[in-house]
């Protein structure tokens, strides 16, 4: 940019100058405030008792960007990223399985921002019951070997624990026995591995049984 000055003195101008760079302010868009993440699942905020924790694999993640293009560009894109799940806009991620939202915004100009959220992570591990490959013997005595995985710490409001319980049915009835339970014990670590033998009533060696 060039600033000029003229003087007359009479019938003469006389003329001065001076250049100056002046750079351009191009900033880049922003968050602001900063982008929101909340669990919006009923079931695990009864759990958890915050808004802020997450439990892998089953807590809704409501989603805010926040995000402003500025000097009068317009915002071009949004997204935000969850472990293989991702979003556009503000919205929800159902059955997150992660605890660390990564966002990313462009402007028109093609200038961009990102920024990341982490929130506290309930480490779910999922529910699993097997069944051995025993048979009854003639007195109807049958060996229970249950094996799984199960989530073995606190949700933060919520202690987990595990229930085992069994029933059983002749295959040609739709008739099932009341539920029985079965003692655990102590417990340690996210797996259990339980063997007990239960008795089947009135059984009859010449019949299948489902359990």
């Amino acid at each position: 940019m060039r600033f000029v000055v003229r003087t007359r003195i009479g019938s003469q101008d006389y003329w001065s100058w001076l250049d100056r760079t002046l750079t351009i302010n191009n900033p880049n868009p922003i968050f602001n405030p900063s982008p929101v993440v909340e669990d919006i699942n009923a079931t695990t905020l009864a759990l958890t008792g915050s808004k802020n924790r997450i439990v892998k694999y089953y807590s809704n993640a409501k989603i805010t960007f926040n995000a402003k293009a500025v000097k009068e560009a317009t915002l071009a894109s949004r997204k935000v990223t969850c472990g293989t799940k991702s979003l556009t806009s503000d919205g929800t991620i159902n059955n997150v399985e992660n605890n660390v939202f990564n966002f990313e915004i462009e402007d028109s100009r093609g200038n961009t921002a990102t920024t990341s959220i982490t929130k506290t992570l309930v480490n779910y591990v999922k529910l699993t019951c097997n069944l051995g490959n025993a048979v009854p013997d003639v007195s109807g005595n049958y060996e229970l070997n249950l094996t799984g995985n199960y989530f073995s710490q606190s949700f933060g409001s919520v202690s987990n624990s595990l229930t085992l319980q069994y029933r059983y049915k002749l295959s040609s009835s739709s008739v099932w026995s009341s539920w029985i339970s079965i003692t655990i014990g102590t417990l340690t670590g996210s797996t259990y591995n339980i063997t007990r033998t239960i008795t089947i009533d009135d059984f009859d060696y010449s019949q299948a049984y489902d359990i």
